[in-house]
């Protein structure tokens, strides 16, 4: 067999475009990082720039293009910071391949490609990622495999474009990573800056047991594409925990798996695998109808819970039935009460501007953020409410992608996507009250810390 020569490789995940979030600083790009540590395995030179190591991205500017591959993830708060890498890194060096991989490119992949490929005249991308890029970039693109024999990928031949098939790659056998490529003191104690005050913790951790949503449909905001479940194995995760606590004195990790209720068998195998001497704090997503189930707060419980995000999303029965939630304002309540009950804390999230939303709608979601704080017993200890983001890869984005200034663009306005919707689907509202009532809901919660999510930076 042929050996492969070494080869130089740079990845990017530039700073949000929109204002701070709580989770911003101490949630590694887990996408690029198993990238890095897998490359870096197959011994190829790898240099990993983040925002959450402090990294600007007008630092990252500096650095873009030297090397002979550029990866860049891309969410739709990031897009733009990263076409801008991408065209540096061209005009810098020529001979550079660049890639595109992350939410925001998956989701347009023909678009970008035919806006910013081989064939445009904004040529800065040679190749886009869509889904798994793990092996298809490790293994593939930096293998030298022909890239029509690699899964996963949007690249233009002979003017036109080739997108080969989707594989969903076994996380499994993904590489346990490798932390070195953050400043993990850094990292871990952005946590305990940020929640000063408001949980007991010094430093924490993001960490990912598992991939993929389970629900048979998407809700409508949402632009996870990943159906069905993937799990890394239960010594891969107690593996990562006892690391970060041995070596960066880590209290509290937050699994960014979608939700942890899934799967009872997976929790049941962690619970049962978890290390007698490793004792550390957890935040996990679940789903309000899932809480309701005395054997599911028990394993969580054991597990080691200490907070619960739940998408409540609204008080009104009319708007979750719009966002496809399949739940309903008695279940968020009945899921804040058992929670409340076993002292388990709420990290509460709320969506405005679903199909339909009117001021009565809104004024539902006040009243209901307010109920929740009471029969929780104030165990909402943390409380997200914001206009929707209408995200491409989402059942919402599907329905305004054919209107005048969204089809065929990639790099999309956020202001125009929002004025394009509420003008369709929220015609009794604006922005602007919407994200007043935001405001309401937050205050109305009488939740420690308040965020509202995708707003531009000012």
């Amino acid at each position: 067999m042929n050996k492969i020569a070494k080869k130089k490789v740079q990845l990017f995940q530039c700073e949000n475009e929109t204002q701070v979030l709580p989770t911003e600083g101490w949630i590694p790009p887990f996408g690029l990082a198993y990238i890095a540590t897998y490359a870096k395995r197959r011994g190829h030179d790898v240099k990993l720039y983040s925002a959450v190591n402090g990294i600007t991205t007008q630092e990252m500017e500096k650095r873009a293009g030297d090397a002979d591959f550029v990866g860049l993830t891309t969410t739709a708060s990031t897009y733009h910071s990263a076409l801008k890498l991408a065209r540096i890194a061209k005009n810098r060096n020529p001979n550079v391949k660049v890639i595109l991989g992350g939410p925001q490119a998956s989701a347009l992949s023909n678009e970008v490609i035919l806006n910013r490929g081989p064939t445009s005249l904004d040529y800065c991308v040679d190749i886009v990622c869509y889904g798994d890029g793990v092996c298809s970039f490790v293994d593939g693109v930096l293998e030298d495999r022909p890239l029509v024999q690699v899964p996963n990928l949007v690249f233009i031949e002979g003017n036109q474009i080739v997108k080969t098939p989707k594989v969903r790659e076994d996380v499994s056998k993904w590489p346990t990573l490798d932390y070195s490529f953050f400043d993990m003191d850094k990292v871990t104690a952005t946590y305990g800056e940020k929640f000063k005050g408001i949980t007991p913790f010094k430093r924490g951790l993001g960490i990912m047991s598992g991939f993929g949503c389970a629900a048979q449909h998407q809700c409508g905001f949402c632009a996870r594409t990943d159906r069905g479940l993937r799990f890394r194995l239960p010594e891969q995760f107690w593996y990562d925990v006892s690391s970060a606590i041995k070596k960066h004195k880590v209290e509290y990790f937050f699994d960014l798996a979608d939700s942890i209720l899934d799967s009872q068998e997976h929790l049941e195998q962690l619970i049962n695998s978890k290390p007698n001497n490793v004792n550390p704090k957890f935040r996990v997503f679940a789903r309000a109808d899932q809480l309701t189930v005395s054997k599911n707060l028990d394993l969580l419980e054991k597990l080691g819970v200490y907070e619960v995000f739940v998408g409540f999303e609204s008080g009104s029965r009319e708007m979750l039935r719009a966002m496809y939630k399949d739940t309903t304002p008695e279940q968020n309540l009945a899921a804040a009460e058992a929670l409340g009950e076993r002292g388990i804390y709420i990290v509460g999230c709320f969506v405005l501007g679903a199909p339909g939303e009117t001021k009565q709608t809104l004024e539902e979601s006040v009243r209901h953020a307010e109920e929740i704080q009471k029969i929780s017993k104030n165990h909402l200890l943390v409380c997200g409410a914001s206009p929707v983001n209408i995200l491409p890869g989402s059942p919402w984005f599907s329905r305004i992608k054919n209107e005048k200034g969204i089809y065929g663009e990639d790099d999309l306005d956020r202001n125009l996507l929002r004025k394009v919707w509420y003008s369709k689907y929220c015609p009794e509202m604006n922005y602007d009250l919407i994200e007043e009532y935001a405001e309401k809901i937050r205050n109305a919660s009488g939740a420690k810390m308040q965020y509202e999510k995708g707003t531009d930076k000012h």
